[in-house]
């Protein structure tokens, strides 16, 4: 507890209220102002660090977050200071009677709006950043660390060799002004530091610095020649610069393996052999190498992550790795555990007996079935891989409720510890406090009824052959209801035919049967029960376990029980910051504390490294009005971007990138091709109405458009494909029941052959007669696509089928093969279904009916028949659309996320580049655009989709472009290639790379020193400011 000799006194009265409170400072922190007219000295609070009698500090902090001046008596006289209302970061501490408080101000923006005339002539206001001032806190004199924070909230790369003349001039000019501190306890400086906009008056510090000699760029010629004449794109930057920044970046990562100058190691040449002999191939040298670099980082007993293409063979690549690692161990064999989706269980299976030497594996799906494989690997000799699907591992069996309702304690308890479980409520001011949980907590099992907040114990429980607690009962398309509270429900319905069964449902109709025995989840029993015992874990659809979710945590467990992990994956992140968030603490839980992430907190992980848009409401002054504009935060929306600092420190050093371009020499041409039609003129004007419809309520109404938006991009996506057998569009408000906004007409008869049904069955009698199979993907199964596809196919003698979702995960590879054995040559699926692991080589065509607005599934769907093994010499993916509507925006929204999607396998291109600035995701955008007219663009769609198409040179009398022998191994049939980005407005093809070229590819980067940020790829210091806590000195 701070003693008040060495404190200063602050006061905080109003003679007209007649309040008056006190406490004692120990540290203030002040930007001098002009003195008062009896000559008090004034001055804008900054930070202040006071303690007191509890009630009387937060009522100070009341005050003054309010903007209420404040006295303090100091050394050098009486000292009044003026507060920022509502602006400074709090934290509090104390006990027994006594707190402590901190107020500080970290950053302060003067936002400036202005109102601009839409198209339409209606106003929207610009808001624009004029001022950003930040507070910096130092060690007494220290200008390195005063660099650092300068260089960190500012955007301009600033050079060391900067410090001096930046810290002198920018103290010179204004920029950075010592603030005056007031400390008993502690000795430090602070600054402010004020950038006005776009930092322009930074960037005249550093331009005039350069003029005039005071600082130089080091290296740099000042007589060359202007390096960088005719270079306007990054497309021509990296074609001029690109040999030497990746000869720059081989001098400063050094990778684990360099498949330019080393050999493969005899573990992974002994499994290579091993694959030729069980299936008559061996892989390629890019699979290889992939595989040499990984088992590499698998020695060193860290996470390696294999993120590789669709059919790029990460199976057999994760596999070898591991196997190749352990062989080099003196332990002559390893139990290793395989997590992966159902569907895929069996072909890793299989797997496993192709590649790897002395093993075997079983498909494990309990706790006696994991029992009895580890007890036939202690008395075998062979390795052995027990594949778990990762539903399995997580329960995977139906599961309720497993609380019950207590009478003496007015609330359900918790089954273990028997405490009253709460519920979160907040108020109208935006308080949260909890109380007594009610049945509508436990509707749907999520993460804030998932576990005891007490005791940390699951709250759900498998139940055996649909057996609930007492008075629970599921409602089908709703959820679990508590039968004694069903009134309370019922506000929550929003679907009629599930009023009718809440109002049917009988508290006495129901079986009352008790639960079933609780059971481990068979993550927690290998957490729990074979801790030591397992060597190794491959987690396979890595991107599965990446959110706060049973099955990721499922997978955390057993990683953190294994010894070595193997995690692979095609798509590592989903497009936003918090998609990675949680992986990465389950994998790398030491690199985010290092970085001062705390688990769960994905709100400081996405401001770091997402794209956050917060949302502020303006309350302006009235006229004459001496009350100032009010400020209010509503909300924060993370939108999709995910910075390079991701890559940077977390996967650099711990993953290996492997691309289908890099085994091009296997690969057939691959090409999307986008087909326009034209909607029936009964159609258009029906479609025209419903858009207008919309565009004039987001004019008059905006708030009713905003909730209704979803529903109208629906409409208008699914009406050009179906004008027919729509719902009417409702709108709703509390306590009212709901209206009907907009009605559809049918523009044609239920069943009704269009225009696209026409031309994609044009298309497959075509592809049919060159002896392919054609695969239709349907998106909007809710639409009667599908059925009328099948229909007409079958009506031409075509050979169909559809597959549904009541064909069960596990047997999805098996069921397509018996359609193949029965002769189907068209087969019509939701491409959500396919999405992971299955290869569909059969089929040569694909045809995108319609499409969703998932980036992910589009990617991996499209790619189903695009592999290494493909014997077909071109694969060919069609996407119809009906022009001028809202499915032609989406899928040039589509190729433009794609150019974005393909920039992390190293395939640069301009509109690629150009749509990284968008950060809305799809539904938004077109939901945008939507509302202020669809307008026409100039970039042409098959210009678009045919730029990142892989199609090989065959003029050149050789149609496989050779790719050079990696150093010291040669193999049969095997080649390295790379794709060379070609001038803007040509196609990519196939090139040889020049054997001079360098060859940077899966390379791991070895710990190096510690540096500052500038081009380093290792995990900085602590990103937070210095905390005025540790320089005050916490005594609570």
């Amino acid at each position: 507890m701070l003693t008040q000799t060495h404190l200063f006194k602050i006061t905080c009265q109003s003679i007209k209220s007649g309040l008056f409170l006190s406490a004692y400072a120990s540290t203030i922190v002040y930007d001098p102002l002009p003195k008062n007219e009896n000559g008090t000295e004034k001055g804008s609070l900054i930070a202040l660090h006071f303690g007191g009698e509890p009630s009387t500090v937060q009522a100070l902090c009341t005050l003054l977050m309010s903007g209420m001046a404040l006295q303090a008596d100091t050394p050098g006289g009486p000292l009044e200071l003026i507060p920022q209302k509502a602006k400074y970061q709090k934290s509090l501490a104390g006990s027994n009677g006594y707190a402590e408080v901190l107020l500080s101000l970290e950053k302060v923006e003067k936002i400036e709006r202005e109102e601009k005339k839409d198209e339409q002539g209606g106003s929207y206001f610009v808001t624009r950043i004029k001022e950003r001032r930040f507070y910096l806190y130092t060690p007494t004199g220290d200008g390195d660390r005063l660099f650092q924070l300068v260089d960190r909230h500012s955007n301009i790369p600033l050079l060391p060799e900067f410090q001096k003349y930046l810290l002198d001039e920018a103290h010179r000019r204004g920029i950075l002004i010592p603030l005056t501190v007031l400390s008993s306890t502690e000795s430090f400086d602070a600054w402010k530091l004020a950038l006005n906009e776009n930092e322009q008056n930074l960037h005249e510090v550093l331009d005039d610095g350069l003029q005039i000699g005071k600082i130089k760029i080091p290296g740099a010629d000042a007589h060359a020649s202007d390096a960088f004449k005719d270079v306007e794109t990054i497309s021509q930057y990296l074609a001029k610069f690109g040999v030497t920044i990746a000869e720059r970046i081989k001098d400063r990562y050094r990778p684990l393996f360099d498949p330019s100058k080393e050999s493969f190691s005899p573990e992974v040449d002994r499994v290579n052999g091993h694959i030729f002999q069980n299936t008559g191939y061996h892989l390629y040298d890019a699979q290889l190498a992939a595989a040499e670099a990984a088992s590499r980082k698998i020695d060193q007993s860290r996470p390696a992550i294999i993120v590789g293409d669709c059919g790029s063979g990460k199976t057999k690549i994760g596999m070898t790795a591991l196997a190749a690692s352990q062989m080099r161990e003196t332990q002559k064999k390893h139990f290793n555990i395989v997590l992966c989706p159902s569907h895929l269980c069996r072909k890793w299976a299989r797997e496993n007996m192709e590649t790897v030497p002395n093993s075997r594996a079983a498909i494990v799906h309990n706790i006696p079935e994991l029992q009895a494989v580890y007890q036939d690997y202690l008395n075998g000799d062979k390795t052995v891989y027990a594949v778990l699907s990762k539903e399995h591992a997580r329960n995977g069996y139906f599961r309720g409720p497993a609380v019950r309702w207590m009478r003496s304690k007015n609330g359900f308890v918790c089954p273990d510890c028997g405490k009253v479980i709460e519920m979160p409520l907040v108020d109208e001011g935006g308080s949260t406090y909890f109380v007594h949980a009610d049945g509508t907590f436990f509707l749907r099992e999520n993460s804030k009824n998932h576990m005891c907040a007490h005791c940390k114990s699951l709250l759900w429980a498998p139940a055996c052959g649909g057996a609930l607690p007492n008075g629970w009962v599921k409602v089908g398309g709703f959820g679990y209801v508590y039968l004694p509270q069903r009134a309370l429900y019922m506000s929550l319905v929003k679907n009629s035919a599930v009023r009718k069964k809440l109002e049917e449902l009988d508290e006495c109709s129901v079986p009352q049967r008790s639960a079933s025995p609780r059971r481990y989840p068979l993550s927690t029993y290998i957490r729990k029960k074979m801790c030591g015992k397992i060597d190794a874990l491959i987690a396979d659809e890595l991107h599965q376990y990446n959110n706060d979710s049973g099955q990721g945590d499922a997978m955390g467990e057993i990683a953190h029980t294994a010894r070595k992990v193997v995690g692979m994956t095609a798509t590592l992140i989903n497009g936003y910051a918090t998609g990675i968030f949680y992986l990465l603490y389950r994998l790398f839980p030491r690199y985010m504390q290092l970085d001062g992430k705390s688990y769960g907190d994905t709100k400081a992980f996405a401001s770091d490294y997402g794209v956050v848009e917060s949302t502020f409401e303006i309350a302006e002054e009235e006229y004459q009005s001496t009350r100032r504009t009010v400020v209010h935060k509503k909300k924060d929306r993370l939108l999709p971007g995910v910075s390079p600092l991701v890559y940077a420190r977390f996967l650099m050093e711990n993953a290996v990138f492997i691309s289908l371009y890099d085994m091009g020499k296997a690969l057939p041409d691959y090409e999307e091709i986008p087909i326009g039609l034209a909607m029936r003129d009964d159609v258009t004007g029906e479609y025209g109405r419903i858009q207008k419809y919309f565009q004039a309520l987001s004019r008059s109404e905006p708030k009713k458009a905003s909730a209704l938006q979803s529903a109208f991009i629906n409409l208008l996506t699914a009406y050009p494909d179906q004008p027919y057998g729509h719902d009417p569009i409702f709108f709703s408000e509390k306590g009212m029941q709901p209206q009907v906004v907009y009605e559809p007409q049918a523009a044609a008869q239920p069943g009704s052959l269009l225009d696209k049904d026409q031309k994609v069955l044009s298309l497959v009698r075509t592809k049919l007669e060159a002896g392919e199979n054609v695969l239709i993907y349907t998106s909007w199964v809710r639409l009667d696509t599908q059925e009328k596809l099948l229909k007409v196919l079958r009506e031409n003698s075509i050979p169909a089928a559809a597959m549904t979702q009541a064909v069960p995960v596990e047997r999805r590879e098996d069921w397509v093969q018996e359609q193949l054995d029965a002769g189907i040559r068209v087969l019509i699926v939701n491409p959500s279904l396919l999405e992971t692991g299955l290869d569909l080589n059969a089929f040569t065509t694909l045809i995108y009916y319609n499409i969703s607005y998932n980036l992910f599934t589009l990617r991996q769907s499209s790619r189903r028949s695009w592999r290494i093994n493909q014997t077909a010499p071109r694969i060919e993916v069609y996407f119809f659309y009906y022009g001028g509507t809202i499915q032609q925006r989406a899928i040039e929204l589509m190729a433009t996320k794609l150019s974005v999607a393909t920039l992390i396998e190293g395939n640069i291109s301009d509109e690629g580049l150009a749509a990284l600035g968008s950060n809305d995701d799809l539904a938004s955008q077109l939901a945008k655009e939507l509302a202020q007219g669809i307008s026409e663009h100039v970039e042409d769609l098959t210009s678009m989709f045919h730029k990142m198409a892989f199609l090989k040179e065959r003029d050149t009398g050789n149609e496989q472009a050779q790719a050079p022998a990696l150093a010291g191994h040669h193999m049969a049939n095997s080649g390295l290639a790379h794709t060379v980005p070609m001038p803007t407005g040509h196609s990519e093809r196939l090139q040889a790379i020049p054997a001079e070229m360098p060859v940077i590819r899966y390379a791991f980067t070895a710990s190096k020193p510690s540096r500052k940020k500038h081009g380093t790829h290792q995990l900085p210091e602590h990103t937070s400011q210095l905390s005025l806590f540790e320089l005050f000195g916490q005594s609570a």
